[in-house]
């Protein structure tokens, strides 16, 4: 559920991994029984990528960059080396598993359906990865205020996300975001000029903030339990943006997105004013996931 989007391109996140990379079983222990990959050469519209009933993974406009961050666990930041083609090229991939599929794992652990793509890379791309710790710049998140006060737009959310998606898990239901008008109540829509959250940790927002900055975000504010954000602001004079992908089905209905003021904050000032947060420079150890070896995906 992390991919990323082109500029002006819509894209969803449904929940997130912790930041840690976490243990891997080895690819043999899980295969689909069949998949399909091919290239997608049409402009990025909508990325998604999704489990289905009958034991299906769909996944749309994806980037090899992309599927390599859904498999293990990882922000993109936290890949590193492969050629350009791994995240400029686009690809559709259909796979079913001899059973159903579980949705993606939130709590950081790699599970059945992780092992099942990590084993399609390695078969389908040659993929060769290792993890390291590296030191690099990051951001720390911290409050931005002497009294830690929160701004209005970030509140601590009262619904129970978790209850919503396992009794949809449960009942065989696409895990697509619930929306309550604008923001979701259970889940996240970003743009290339706002993030809205509904019920989710911060973590959320650290990971999508990692990819708009091309700095590892480090959650360093004490703040607990999960929350609704509403940050809007004005894509101008940061680096290229790279939000999240998509868990809802491309047949899902049109999301409203808040069109950007020309004269509005800038990504770093809406965090300061709108949330009462801010990023700060630092530089720490993250945990990476090295390409060592990758190739273009051999014919269907």
């Amino acid at each position: 559920m992390f991919t990323r989007c082109a500029r002006g391109a819509l894209c969803l996140l449904i929940a997130v991994a912790p930041d840690p990379l976490c243990a891997q079983a080895s690819p043999a222990q899980e295969r689909f029984e069949v998949a399909s990959v091919k290239p997608n050469k049409t402009p990025v519209t909508l990325i998604s990528a999704n489990t289905e009933p009958g034991g299906r993974f769909v996944a749309a406009q994806q980037s090899l960059r992309d599927l390599i961050a859904l498999a293990y666990h990882v922000r993109d930041a936290q890949i590193v080396g492969g050629p350009s083609w791994i995240e400029t090229d686009r690809f559709d991939v259909m796979a079913k598993a001899v059973r159903e599929l579980p949705p993606f794992d939130t709590t950081g652990e790699i599970g059945p359906l992780e092992r099942m793509l990590q084993s399609l890379l390695a078969d389908r791309f040659g993929l060769v990865v290792h993890r390291e710790t590296r030191e690099l710049p990051i951001y720390a998140l911290v409050p931005a205020r002497s009294d830690r006060r929160l701004g209005e737009r970030l509140r601590p959310s009262a619904t129970n996300c978790a209850a919503i998606f396992a009794e949809r898990a449960r009942q065989g239901q696409s895990s697509g975001p619930v929306m309550t008008g604008d923001r979701p109540a259970c889940g996240i829509v970003v743009s290339p000029s706002s993030i809205r959250i509904g019920g989710g940790p911060l973590a959320q927002l650290t990971m999508v903030l990692t990819r708009m900055t091309d700095r590892y975000v480090v959650d360093q504010t004490g703040l607990m339990g999960n929350f609704d954000v509403d940050l809007q602001w004005t894509p101008q004079g940061f680096r290229r943006f790279r939000p999240p992908g998509t868990d809802v089905p491309p047949a899902a209905p049109p999301i409203p997105v808040p069109q950007p003021d020309p004269n509005g904050a800038t990504l770093e000032t809406a965090i300061q004013e709108q949330l009462g947060l801010k990023l700060d420079p630092q530089r720490g150890p993250v945990p990476v996931l090295v390409i060592d070896r990758v190739s273009q995906p051999t014919p269907d």
